[in-house]
């Protein structure tokens, strides 16, 4: 099973990068969105969390948190499975003092996007997926909203497209 090599995963371990992908498999969000997720934006009973912002690289200055997502579409409020809460709970529980952010890299920097998806990438052999991105774990989600009978109006809103036929 995929999220079992993960898991066993010596590499992405040392990365921080398995529950990362744990909660992008939960949610499909976007990699910058996770990135730039911030204890202000999750609910304080770890239920549902908020896109409110995306990290990005700014050149000459480095990895910053923009303050708006993707698009208009992306702001958004996800409600997170019960599982996802926990994990964010549990990264909170050891991060806090040290970062507001979720997700820091082991240094308690903002992650870059961009490195986050090579790890992956570099991983994904390994892993036995030689096809994988970051953008495989979104079209998971969505797979899954749509077996459990969502609209495709109703994907396209819990995903952040503005529009439909792009989900």
């Amino acid at each position: 099973m995929f999220l079992e090599r993960v898991r066993e995963d010596a590499l992405l371990i040392e990365w921080d990068t398995v529950e990362l992908i744990e909660f992008m498999l939960a949610t499909g969000w976007r990699v910058a969105e996770v990135c730039a997720l911030q204890i202000e934006s999750v609910h304080d009973d770890f239920t549902a969390a908020s896109v409110d912002a995306i990290a990005k690289r700014v050149t000459k200055i480095g990895m910053q948190r923009q303050e708006f997502p993707k698009t208009e579409a992306s702001r958004r409020t996800t409600p997170l499975p019960e599982a996802a809460g926990a994990l964010l709970r549990r990264r909170w529980q050891k991060l806090e003092g040290q970062t507001p952010l979720l997700f820091p890299t082991p240094l308690m920097r903002m992650r870059d996007p961009s490195n986050t998806q090579r790890e992956i990438r570099d991983r994904r052999d390994a892993l036995g997926y030689p096809e994988l991105s970051t953008h495989s774990f979104r079209k998971t989600v969505a797979t899954m909203l749509d077996s459990a009978g969502l609209s495709a109006r109703d994907i396209a809103e819990y995903l952040g497209h503005a529009n439909p036929s792009i989900t």
